[in-house]
């Protein structure tokens, strides 16, 4: 059983919400950069029940940024490593893994049946996918970047008239660009992932955040946090 303690000393929580808080089902996609650390502070927070989804194994490139992995673990599938490293943390959690690409349908399965949904996948194929399972399901959406030197952390509750990942970004990945093969200062997916961590239990807690429909970039050269609320696009593709 995970130790609690310090979490319970905090004022606003008492041990009938935290514990119903980790029985919720939580989905995250990707366990690279941003997912190790997402899933290494939920599981410390003794959060159990989760559903992973990534296809990917490690590589040596990875072990500078993804800190579930060590040298040993290289050729190994993420999700695999992910899961054992979880269950020392956590004899009781509760996985329900998923090897595959994504695929549409595939993805709106596993939305129907999680409480929140984290993308940390680092293609934008994938976020829009996600994204419009999410939004179909009506589940509420963690997503987080790394790239070069910022990151950026977004909440979608997909409540009435709010605006989608697809408002934000339409069809154009110019703002951001795909992750994948480009340059990450390592410490910044730790930072973004750990933020992203915080947004998904102050979600389960309170069913609040101060991000939601907002996007929360960081610029590390510059040590800036710049919030920006994400209006309603009403060409958007998504929600017409």
């Amino acid at each position: 059983m995970v130790e609690v303690e310090r979490i319970l000393g905090l004022r606003n929580i008492n041990e009938a919400l935290l514990k119903a808080s980790q029985s919720k089902k939580i989905a995250l996609f990707g366990l690279g950069g941003l997912g190790c650390p997402v899933l290494l502070y939920l599981v410390a927070s003794g959060y159990k029940n989760f559903t992973l989804i990534d296809f990917d194994t490690v590589d040596e490139s990875n072990l500078a940024r993804q800190i579930l992995y060590k040298s040993s673990d290289i050729g190994k599938y993420k999700i695999e490593v992910a899961a054992k490293v979880s269950a020392a943390m956590n004899p009781e959690i509760n996985f329900n893994l998923v090897f595959d690409r994504l695929q549409k349908d595939q993805v709106d399965v596993v939305a129907q049946d999680c409480d929140i949904i984290v993308d940390c996948t680092d293609n934008f194929d994938s976020r829009f996918q996600i994204a419009q399972s999410a939004k179909e399901a009506r589940r509420t959406l963690i997503s987080g970047a790394v790239i070069r030197y910022e990151g950026q952390v977004s909440v979608f509750k997909h409540q009435s008239n709010d605006p989608c990942y697809q408002c934000l970004y339409g069809q154009n990945n110019d703002p951001l660009e795909n992750c994948s093969g480009q340059g990450v200062f390592s410490p910044l997916a730790g930072v973004i992932g750990t933020y992203m961590a915080c947004e998904v239990m102050k979600e389960l807690l309170f069913q609040e955040s101060q991000l939601n429909n907002h996007l929360h970039i960081f610029d590390l050269k510059q040590n800036l946090w710049v919030k920006t609320r994400i209006p309603k696009n009403k060409n958007c593709l998504s929600c017409s």
